[in-house]
């Protein structure tokens, strides 16, 4: 469980890994963030 947290927020800070970091999460504020991304 740690090692998983620590891979996710490495890959929240990468916009590559971010994808990656929204399957690895159950919160929606993440999801909504990396929608906003992808269409700025």
């Amino acid at each position: 469980m740690p090692l998983t947290m620590i891979l996710k927020i490495g890959l929240e800070s990468s916009p590559e890994g971010r994808w990656l970091a929204v399957m690895l999460s159950d919160e929606v504020e993440l999801v909504d963030k990396t929608e906003q991304a992808l269409l700025d």
